[in-house]
């Protein structure tokens, strides 16, 4: 009987839903980021993604205060295929040194969502409350 036990319990484990789901996860690879969706908090277009996130100056998000005092809690992402930048290029008051920026706006109601920087290549500076998850 025991014999029997030990042949039949590690199939009792692969045919067993929950163990299917560790199988998946594990695969997937352990704590891995889910590619979710960022989406314009105005009119709803797909902005970004999260796995698209990105450390610059060693962090994804930084709070940035404007000449006009006006603060940004913004997210560094290296692709925003919902975003178009309009308006000059400029190096007056950068956030990140050496890069120079332009507004951009979403591609679908214009709304403001954040900076395009760049220095030799570039990241988008998000502004994160005017996105919202998918």
């Amino acid at each position: 009987m025991k014999t029997w036990l030990f042949i039949l319990s590690p199939l009792c484990r692969f045919l067993d839903p929950a163990s299917a789901r560790k199988r998946k996860t594990k695969k997937a690879g352990i704590g891995a980021r889910r590619d979710r969706a960022l989406y314009c908090k105005f009119c709803g277009q797909l902005i970004s993604t999260e796995n698209n996130r990105i450390p610059v100056n060693a962090s994804h998000d930084h709070t940035c205060i404007n000449p006009a005092g006006i603060e940004f809690h913004i997210g560094c992402f290296d692709q925003a295929p919902g975003c178009t930048a309009v308006g000059p290029v400029s190096l007056e008051h950068t956030w990140f040194a050496g890069h120079c920026w332009q507004i951009i706006v979403c591609s679908n109601c214009h709304e403001h969502l954040g900076w395009y920087f760049r220095n030799g290549s570039g990241f988008f500076g998000l502004i994160l409350n005017k996105l919202k998850p998918g």
